[in-house]
């Protein structure tokens, strides 16, 4: 039986086209391997002094006595976000450095930040 040899070199295949994830039109450019952000609504209030800093612990205190409640963000590099919640579920929120030694520096006072505030915490 003869076999007969192709002399036509091979036909190039077309390549596949990648998946990709459609976004909407509100989403922002970001990095190819960012996170996925859930987007904030407009009556959000934003932090800016908090992009790209790494959060070293993260914990909730509750002075049942005083009915003193607060969450606190820390991060790596010794500042950290302190949300004093207040009865109306209106938030007191700092922006503050700890230095050795344990005294606090408050870097920006938001002041109380109402549950409906429309504000965007840059002012």
């Amino acid at each position: 039986m003869a076999v007969s040899k192709n002399t036509h070199p091979p036909t190039p295949r077309a390549n596949p086209k990648k998946k990709t994830r459609s976004k909407p039109d509100s989403e922002p450019d970001m990095e190819p391997d960012a996170p996925l952000l859930p987007i904030p609504p407009d009556s959000s209030v934003h932090f800016p002094e908090v992009i790209g800093k790494t959060v070293a612990l993260l914990y909730y205190v509750n002075d049942a006595p005083g009915d003193w409640q607060s969450l606190e963000v820390c991060f790596t590099d010794g500042t950290y976000f302190s949300f004093e919640l207040t009865p109306r579920v209106d938030a007191r929120v700092f922006y503050e450095q700890i230095h050795s030694g344990g005294d606090e520096e408050v870097i920006r006072d938001y002041g109380i930040i109402p549950g409906n505030a429309p504000e965007n915490g840059d002012g």
